[in-house]
């Protein structure tokens, strides 16, 4: 229920969504003859539209998420494990084509991974991910995927463990718990996009994982000490916009539902 409930109201929240429903809004205001609504709401909407697609907003916006947990250096003792957590494979551009495999804008949190099992070669390697339940049956779980793509990486099939019916992070952290019963004591390196790393730590913890430790990958803007770019990639900074709104909501989101104990967890 918490899974169909997000999905819904960020399909309406997201800010090209709804926008596109103010714009919606304005012009029926105009058509209606109430013209000052109508100014204000298209007005409104152009400004933001603006704003948003040729100023550095996106890299401001998602900047403190990805700052949140900086990567650490060689860890000593090594790890117990690592867990990658889905994302990284385009399951939707997948149906249809048998068993081809595709990674999105996301894929550093799988091809980060055979480099870390190299630096911690006694680690268990664990990715948890399933697959959205609108797509077609004969697309394989995401996790399945990465098995495959990590076995051919050179990663021996007995250090992989995969979880293959997650559908949001909590269910990540909750199912992989299930399967992997980690030690008390235990340490685990937490793989993830860095802008998604506050809420998924958070997560984690709240789930009793043991010992997490972040480490992020996939960053989308400059750190926060570098110069931020203006960029006149519209299509590329709305989509920027939306990814970090969609998880400051998921922050809110998971600490008014307890997965969370921390509006904005930290190290």
């Amino acid at each position: 229920m918490f899974y169909v409930i997000s999905k819904w109201f960020f399909a309406i929240a997201r800010p090209t969504h709804f926008l596109l429903i103010l714009l919606v809004v304005g012009c029926l205001a105009a058509l209606f003859g109430r013209r000052r609504l109508a100014t204000v709401l298209i007005g409104f909407v152009t400004l933001s539209l603006v704003g948003l697609s040729f100023t550095p907003a996106a890299f401001w916006a998602i900047q403190p998420l990805e700052a949140r947990f900086p990567r650490p250096d060689l860890l000593s003792p090594p790890p117990d494990g690592i867990i990658v957590l889905g994302g990284a494979f385009d399951t939707r551009a997948e149906a249809g084509h048998g068993d081809s495999i595709s990674l999105n804008e996301a894929a550093e949190r799988v091809t980060e991974i055979p480099r870390l099992a190299k630096l911690y070669p006694d680690a268990r390697i664990v990715y948890t991910g399933g697959t959205d339940v609108e797509l077609p049956k004969d697309v394989i779980p995401e996790a399945q995927g990465a098995q495959r793509l990590l076995v051919e990486a050179g990663i021996a099939p007995e250090r992989i463990t995969i979880e293959d019916k997650s559908l949001t992070t909590w269910e990540n952290a909750i199912l992989t718990k299930e399967i992997v019963k980690p030690a008390d004591g235990s340490r685990w390196l937490l793989v993830t996009s860095a802008f998604h790393m506050p809420r998924s730590v958070g997560v984690f913890r709240k789930a009793g994982w043991p010992g997490i430790i972040a480490y992020p990958t996939d960053y989308r803007a400059p750190s926060q000490t570098a110069a931020v770019p203006w960029r006149l990639l519209a299509v590329d900074n709305l989509a920027l916009v939306e990814y970090a709104t969609k998880e400051y909501f998921g922050l809110v989101g998971y600490y008014l539902a307890g997965r969370t104990d921390s509006l904005f967890p930290a190290p």
